[in-house]
């Protein structure tokens, strides 16, 4: 119930409208797709992992791998 009241209330569209354009990143020509926003709602999320989760066999992987572009924060430890 939760899957289709979810499809009904948030569209495809919906998820393009958080993917944002940001022309010559990294470098002039480059158009990268900032997902950011998409990330930042939870319905937007939960409906772009539905429409993938929609179009894979189940059993056509094992695990399920996301990779991160941006560098890990610093930390720094305080001792004392």
């Amino acid at each position: 119930m939760r899957e289709r009241l979810l499809s009904q209330t948030f569209s495809i569209a919906d998820i393009y409208e958080r993917i944002r354009d940001v022309p010559d990143f990294p470098k002039p020509g480059i158009l990268f797709k900032d997902i950011t926003p998409l990330l930042q709602s939870p319905k937007g999320l939960a409906r772009a992992i539905e429409g993938l989760a929609s179009v894979v066999d189940p059993s056509s992987y094992d695990v399920v791998c996301g990779i991160e572009s941006r560098p890990p924060r610093a930390h720094r430890s305080v001792v004392g």
